[in-house]
């Protein structure tokens, strides 16, 4: 027994080959441990709820432009927080085949709240808010 040991120990080549084996092993626990996944968000028809539902609010050109700069930057901070909080890389649906789960409610419940959230801090800010409360969830 010992001898095969000391015969195993001199060869370079099963050395080597432990050393890589050790190596990928390691690799692999890493990888799985840190892999992301992937969801798909419908920015297109996100994108066309809300301008639907914007038109249909009576306000000056001024606060639908303002509505919809909120509106671009909630769904940047919303898509953003979802990412970090799941773990995940959120793609366009419409560049996704198939194989990735749909987020884009979840996503879009984000947005709204990151709508709300902002809404209120700029009232309470003391500037009155003309805009009126968009619902992207429905």
């Amino acid at each position: 027994m010992f001898d095969l040991l000391k015969r195993v120990k001199n060869n370079k080549v099963v050395s080597s080959l432990v050393v890589v084996l050790a190596v990928a092993l390691v690799l692999s626990v890493f990888m799985r441990r840190h892999s992301v996944s992937a969801v798909t968000f419908d920015v297109k028809g996100t994108l066309a709820q809300f301008t639907e539902q914007a038109a249909k609010q009576k306000m000056a050109k001024s606060a639908r432009a303002s509505l919809a700069k909120d509106f671009a930057l909630a769904m940047k901070e919303g898509v953003s927080q979802y990412a970090k909080q799941y773990h995940v890389v959120v793609l366009v649906k419409g560049a996704v085949v198939s194989g990735a789960p749909d987020a884009t409610h979840t996503i879009q419940a984000v947005i709204a709240r990151i709508m709300v959230k902002n809404k209120r801090e700029h009232s309470q800010g003391g500037a009155r808010s003309s805009q009126k409360e968009i619902r992207l969830v429905g």
